[in-house]
């Protein structure tokens, strides 16, 4: 089951009236910088791949370029950092969730804009550990999500001290929602959703394989309604 079924994320862009893209990496992979996946592995340049992608996006759909986003799960998520690293003079905001920056990405990443990060990560995933260090299988090492935030708010210029809330859960399902706002200048900030009790999932959305493998699904999060919200507030001028 990919992205595009999982998430169901099409309904909230037909809701909101904005352009869904869902490109294909190699092999079902993407050159995230870690040097492990099939992409990385065969030399593929995903990130020149991706912003020839969003310049022909931009000129056959009228597309604002100060609105050009980029998320994604696990691999994914990790690529979406890359692009906010590599290709921040067009990518406004990042969403990702099950993910974290690789320690790879940590030493050259150097965005030239700010690009503002919406992160959400479960404290049970076993695949890509909450608190950072080796991926699931030999996959890379991650630094944890609450790295990655606080990481990104400082290339940012964001508050050094989130705003911490606990959100009411809407159903029990055994998570409970954690949100850390680091605030930024006027249009910029990173949000953290730490999911207690969470796995490998994406929140709010489909379970894509058993929950032994990838651990609970929250029902009190809508990711990709939440992550539109974020994108929606952290456009800005494509200048």
């Amino acid at each position: 089951m990919g992205l595009a079924a999982f998430s169901r994320f099409n309904q909230v862009a037909d809701r909101h009236g904005f352009v869904m893209v869902y490109p294909n990496g190699i092999e079902g992979s993407w050159a995230d910088g870690r040097g492990i996946t099939a992409a990385d592995q065969a030399g593929v340049d995903d990130v020149r791949f991706l912003a020839e992608l969003v310049e022909v996006l931009i000129q056959q759909h009228a597309i604002d370029a100060g609105r050009v986003f980029a998320a994604g799960i696990s691999n994914g998520g990790t690529m979406a950092l890359r692009l906010g690293c590599e290709l921040s003079e067009r990518i406004a905001a990042v969403g990702v969730v099950a993910a974290s920056m690789p320690a790879t990405l940590v030493r050259t990443c150097a965005p030239v804009r700010p690009v503002s990060l919406v992160l959400m990560h479960g404290t049970e995933d076993r695949l890509m550990p909450f608190e950072g260090g080796e991926v699931m299988s030999n996959r890379g090492e991650v630094i944890g999500a609450e790295a990655t935030a606080r990481r990104w708010g400082g290339l940012n210029g964001c508050a050094t001290d989130p705003e911490v809330t606990v959100l009411p859960p809407t159903i029990d399902d055994g998570t409970t929602i954690v949100k850390e706002s680091f605030a930024g200048s006027p249009g910029v900030g990173v949000d953290l959703y730490v999911i207690e009790g969470g796995g490998h999932t994406w929140p709010g959305g489909l379970r894509y394989a058993s929950v032994g493998l990838i651990g609970r699904t929250t029902r009190s999060l809508d990711a990709s309604e939440t992550i539109w919200r974020f994108f929606a507030e952290h456009g800005r001028s494509p200048g």
